[in-house]
């Protein structure tokens, strides 16, 4: 057996045939780390030297021999995206299209859909070319005006949306994509500039004032729109179609998407309402505006100078002394107390343990958090002096925008809220430079240093979340206590709260490899196994990778998991260590757990993957929310096996709420081509219809009794055939107005199968529509009167003998 090298050069430098390929599979050993290392580099270098027959017969070889194992390693090395090689995609296209036409019968479907899927986005390589040739034209032409300019555009726009609550962009981008144009941009400016001689001193009014720079920003942003479809097809395993000139994207598995979509919605609604409620409890706290406000009231200095070189510019008279970093570390601000309540909700910690976190590097996050702080009071302090001159996006305000400092000017600044031996960590943390070649992304580094200089966009950091991104960024973990998942713990109480037998978590060893399991539950003839996963929560699609990687992981540890139980020697043992007795008839249950919300509803290997929140919820309270409404979920009064088994289900209210959302379309017109993703949302007012019919409504009180004993007298005559239903029983008006839905459809409710209100009292025939009080109450999961009266008289009795 030899390797792929070996077979190369047996079949010699000249075109390879159909036949001489096929000759030397047998001889090939399957391959190892030596054969891949060698096919990337082989395939690398035809690349550059576009040796386009070289590079089909390679990989015509490789896919013969090993097709699942080699796309794999394409699609993680990213040989086959455009970007690539400047959007060039006219190479790809040739060698991919006689791939397929030489080995494509011999591929499986979901390789050749992957190569064609590659072709089809070749298609928007030509005007691609366009939009990047343009964009390195200005930038080559007007280097760091270009590039400065385009910063202030950004933070001018991040500034109109923080002080009038709207996003200040046009309808078909969002302030988002625009950042990540910028920082295309910026990539590109390190690629095409390498001699500086402005210095970031300067910025193109006129350009400012035609819009160019919102054009270049959204022309970038356009070009990262074609990397997120590159990596949805490689990472994703989304597929890609030409049609007219008109590429449309959509995902293999609907039902991804679809979590995908519903993981970002239900975060977003969330983190609203966890903000609120923070807001009103702090209340009382000062907001950065009003500290800054009341600062200006006590000093009669003047906070802003007039520069004139290099360029007329206004520059602010930073405020320090020796008690402002105790001052400032006394003072809470009120939207950073709810930024740091809500981030330490979303990452299952405290707040204390939030700001307690160390980066990789040592940084403490605290350290981060005072910058932040101190660029807000900047910030704010000056465009409240400068906002009485100039409006905000006069040519004046625009050169003032974007401050450049020097390393030590930086550190001198910064040194007045973080202490000496963490500056430089803070601004490495903060910044990125032309040395760092991997991913960049503004909102993670809004500080970019080019030749020892710093440009500062304020209001970008400054509304930057900087104790996510910087975990994310450094890919820091935090260190719980005992090393235990919070994620885990939850879980694993919640759980035992509703009756289960749990453990959280299980290590052993099987089939010779450390098996670790993390949360197990039993419960009557079934066994649970749980996989809890706790990344943070992604904001775009290279993040959102790192979930779906866990969630795959956690997939493989499930089967791992249940292989363990289903052999019988090691079943034996493992309930032995439990203590806990095995059903002669024994089920397993899996599922992925995901803390983040992220992939809820999807099924992964045959496992179903669930929200950690709503499993908790599930089991202490018996309820979901949407809005201000909450349903309950238990059949009976408290948490079930059967309630757990049907959240596994496909009949989870995760489930059903991905039934209910709707495909529409996002689409970038690219020169003459356009890009269209097929994606889906959620219609929240049909999600809320859909559950009044399915879900009864929690919290709701029954209406008392004795204030029904005795009505009040009318000398109003009733008709003799429309008789008012006893005081034991409910009519439509009071049941419809318990579950929050009109009459007339409690009516048409009344006889569908399945029963979507309580059932009625006897046969009604011409009577009017009753529920007995007794049925409605166990419907609603509330005691009846009698029960509620015994347990009454018992407390009664139990505190008269403890008086006596």
């Amino acid at each position: 057996m030899t390797g792929i090298e070996e077979a190369a050069t047996r079949l010699g430098t000249k075109p390879w045939t159909a036949e001489a390929i096929r000759s030397e599979l047998p001889v090939l050993r399957p391959l190892v780390a030596a054969d891949l290392a060698w096919l990337k580099r082989t395939i690398e270098d035809c690349f550059k030297s576009g040796n386009a027959r070289r590079t089909e017969d390679l990989l015509c070889l490789a896919l013969l021999h090993a097709e699942e194992l080699v796309l794999g390693k394409i699609r993680s090395w990213g040989h086959f995206r455009a970007s690539r090689y400047g959007y060039d995609g006219a190479f790809l296209m040739r060698v991919l299209t006689k791939v397929t036409s030489r080995v494509g019968g011999d591929m499986t479907a979901d390789g050749l859909a992957y190569l064609q899927s590659i072709i089809a986005l070749t298609v928007l390589s030509k005007e691609a070319v366009h939009v990047r040739t343009r964009l390195t034209a200005t930038l080559r032409e007007k280097k760091s005006i270009a590039l400065k300019s385009a910063y202030a555009e950004l933070d001018l726009a991040f500034q109109i949306l923080e002080m009038s609550g709207r996003d200040p962009t046009s309808t078909d981008h969002s302030i988002e994509e625009l950042g990540e144009g910028l920082s295309l941009l910026t990539y590109l400016y390190f690629e095409c500039v390498t001699v500086e001689p402005y210095n970031f001193g300067l910025v193109d009014e006129d350009g400012l004032r035609s819009g160019l720079y919102r054009r270049m920003l959204e022309d970038a942003m356009l070009l990262r729109q074609i990397g997120e479809a590159e990596t949805l097809v490689d990472a994703y395993g989304y597929v890609a179609s030409a049609s007219d000139g008109r590429i449309t994207v959509r995902a293999r598995d609907e039902r991804l998407e679809q979590s995908i979509r519903l993981g970002y919605i239900q975060f977003a609604l969330s983190s609203i309402l966890i903000s609120q409620q923070w807001r009103a409890v702090h209340a009382d706290l000062p907001s950065c505006g009003e500290f800054v406000d009341a600062l200006r009231a006590r000093s009669s200095r003047r906070w802003l100078r007039l520069l004139m070189h290099p360029i007329p510019r206004y520059a602010l008279m930073v405020p320090g002394s020796p008690s402002l970093r105790e001052q400032l570390s006394a003072t809470p601000f009120r939207e950073e107390v709810v930024q740091v309540e809500t981030t330490a909700y979303n990452m299952f910690c405290k707040p204390e343990e939030l700001l307690g976190l160390k980066l990789k590097n040592g940084l403490p996050v605290e350290e981060a958090r005072q910058v932040q702080r101190y660029v807000d009071i900047l910030r704010t302090l000056f465009w409240r002096e400068l906002g009485g001159l100039h409006a905000l996006d006069e040519p004046i305000s625009m050169r003032s925008r974007i401050p450049v400092f020097s390393r030590e000017d930086l550190k001198k600044l910064l040194s007045t809220c973080v202490l000496p031996e963490y500056v430089d960590r803070v601004i490495d943390a903060l910044s990125h430079s032309r040395q760092r070649e991997y991913f960049f992304d503004i909102q993670y580094r809004p500080i970019l240093e080019v030749d020892g200089r710093y440009i500062v966009p304020l209001n970008i950091l400054g509304m930057s979340n900087v104790f996510r991104n910087l975990l994310q960024s450094t890919e820091t973990r935090i260190q719980w206590p005992n090393d235990r998942d919070p994620v885990q713990v939850m879980l694993g109480a919640a759980l035992k709260t509703a009756g289960f037998r749990a453990l959280a978590p299980l290590k052993t060893r099987h089939e010779g490899r450390e098996l670790d399991i993390d949360v197990l539950a039993m419960r009557g003839d079934t066994l649970y196994l749980f996989e809890c996963k706790n990344p943070i929560h992604p904001t775009g699609i290279h993040e959102l990778r790192r979930s779906l990687n866990y969630a795959q992981d956690a997939a493989g540890q499930l089967d791992r998991a249940a292989a363990a139980f289903q052999d019988k020697e090691k079943r034996a043992q493992l309930f032995q260590r439990l203590g806990w007795v095995c059903p002669p008839q024994l089920r397993i249950r899996t599922c992925v757990m995901m803390g983040n919300r992220m992939l809820n509803g999807w099924t992964v290997g045959g496992h179903p993957v669930r929200s950690v929140r709503e499993a908790v919820r599930l089991l202490e309270t018996g309820t979901v929310g949407i809005f201000d409404r909450e349903y309950r979920t238990w059949k009976t009064r408290h948490a079930t096996k059967v309630d757990l088994d049907e959240f596994l289900s496909e009949d989870s209210f995760a489930v059903q709420s991905l039934r209910l959302m709707e495909s529409v379309q996002r689409s970038y017109q690219i020169g003459k081509a356009s890009l269209t993703f097929n994606t889906f949302a959620l219609d929240l007012v049909k999600l809320t219809f859909a559950t009044d019919s399915t879900l009864p409504r929690a919290n709701l009180r029954v209406p008392s009794l004795r204030r029904a004993r005795h009505p009040e007298r009318t000398n109003i005559r009733r008709r003799p055939s429309i008789r008012k239903p006893p005081r034991h029983y409910f009519g439509v008006t009071e049941l419809a107005t318990w579950l929050g839905r009109p009459a007339r459809t409690v009516r048409r409710d009344a006889n569908r199968e399945p029963l979507r209100v309580p059932p009625m009292a006897g046969p009604h025939g011409r009577r009017a529509l009753r529920w007995d009080r007794a049925v409605v109450r166990k419907w609603f999961g509330i005691e009846s009167d009698d029960a509620f009266q015994r347990e009454l008289a018992r407390k009664f009795r139990d505190a008269k003998a403890a008086r006596s």
